[in-house]
């Protein structure tokens, strides 16, 4: 009798850890997809997250189907919600985030030297978004804005630009040349 009663507790046992050492199927099948159907895999991320909604794995890998399909904003918003839960992906979101802020950075200065001040714009207001600690992007973004001729907008970017590197004298003194214009 002992023995069965042992025998039934380690496979109790067994089968809890198994169960909660396990991912769910929709993250395995959202893992599949992820390179080749992305827009399948955050349809088993929203699966996953129906049955576990602080689920980090399942913010990030829809965070990576998202940056797959050039979803920018949507993709922040995964990743935010995945380190809202837990710092598991921590180093992964930054680099992830460092390669997209550096991507659009890259194509909107490509477009700003191209006198196509408009499309730039839209770079660097996404890279901006993506990394709004780095104040390049703030400072590019001003300088679109000027060449656009919409100064108000430039002058809260150069302000943001030298907020956050208050050494930026060039911006500070942008934010005055957009005054006098």
């Amino acid at each position: 009798m002992k023995k069965t009663v042992v025998i039934t507790m380690l496979a109790v046992m067994f089968g809890l850890i198994l169960f909660t050492a396990c991912e769910q199927p929709a993250i395995t099948s959202a893992k599949v997809y992820l390179e080749n159907e992305p827009e399948k895999a955050v349809e088993q991320c929203e699966i996953a997250l129906t049955n576990n909604p602080a689920d980090p794995d399942a913010h990030y890998i829809m965070g990576q189907a998202y940056a797959k399909q050039k979803m920018v904003l949507k993709m922040i918003d995964a990743f935010n919600k995945s380190l809202e839960i837990s710092p598991k992906y921590a180093e992964q979101i930054k680099q992830e985030r460092t390669t997209r802020w550096t991507s659009n950075l890259n194509k909107g200065v490509g477009l700003y030297q191209q006198g196509k001040s408009t499309e730039a714009i839209e770079k660097f207001l996404l890279a901006t978004k993506i990394l709004p600690e780095k104040p390049m992007a703030h400072k590019y973004l001003a300088l679109s804005y000027v060449d656009s001729k919409q100064f108000e907008q430039a002058i809260t970017s150069f302000e943001k630009a030298f907020e956050l590197d208050p050494l930026d004298l060039e911006s500070y003194y942008m934010i005055g040349s957009c005054y006098f214009d």
